[in-house]
């Protein structure tokens, strides 16, 4: 007993000045999520072992990462005239990318605002935000690529700012810089919605005739051009 005893006196004097009482406060008031990761692997140490406690938290992180890219954080805002951000906060792939094309289709097809009201007026133009998507997969850049042919369908115009220069090679290579261009900042991607409602030769000024894209053909139509062409051959007109 006096042996025990002496064990966890020990054990007290060495663990307590690792003990930081504010850092339960400071999660709490950072991020929730990983004040929840803290509570969980402290609840079990105590009531179970390191190890227990540890593999749970882990568990926990992994499931909130899991959810956060199968249900992304998506913000829109309405910005001008009918113009509305749509931000993307996370990665986009194959376990988000739907939910991405689900908001996407509802804003072109004005399903969207009338479940909204208080967010604007009928979408007329989209812009994109890329600039917290770390990572992005094929499909991904597919479900993308069939909301802005959808909204090209529908005369609205979408354009895209702030991709990462990886990210913006694979979306070339799968023909989505053909139907939307991406531009460095949102003023910039703003100047080119102006742009395309001046210009007929403007990348965005596009008219999409029929897609399939599965095999990446969209037979795509410049603004005032009575030509077609395949998506996979056509090239970027050159502006007056």
């Amino acid at each position: 007993a006096v042996v025990s005893t002496q064990s966890t006196g020990v054990i007290i004097v060495a663990v307590y000045p690792m003990i930081d009482f504010r850092k339960p406060w400071y999660f709490w008031t950072v991020s929730k999520k990983e004040f929840l990761v803290w509570a969980v692997c402290f609840v079990l140490i105590l009531a179970f072992t390191i190890e227990i406690g540890i593999i749970a938290a882990i568990a926990v992180e992994i499931a909130m990462l899991m959810g956060r890219n199968m249900w992304p954080i998506i913000k829109i805002q309405h910005l001008q005239d009918g113009t509305y951000l749509f931000k993307i906060d996370g990665a986009l792939w194959y376990l988000g990318a739907f939910t991405v094309k689900e908001k996407m289709s509802a804003m072109i097809n004005g399903t969207y605002n009338k479940d909204n009201p208080k967010l604007g007026p009928k979408v007329n133009a989209i812009v994109i935000d890329f600039t917290t998507v770390s990572f992005a997969d094929t499909t991904g850049l597919d479900k993308i690529t069939e909301a802005v042919v959808l909204g090209a369908k529908k005369e609205l115009r979408v354009v895209g700012y702030g991709m990462l220069d990886r990210i913006k090679k694979s979306a070339a290579q799968q023909g989505l810089l053909k139907v939307m261009a991406i531009e460095n900042s949102r003023a910039d991607a703003l100047q080119s919605l102006e742009y395309v409602s001046d210009s007929s030769s403007h990348p965005g000024g596009i008219t999409i005739e029929s897609s399939n894209l599965v095999t990446n053909e969209i037979r795509v139509r410049g603004s005032g051009s009575n030509s077609y062409q395949p998506l996979s051959h056509a090239s970027t007109p050159e502006a007056d």
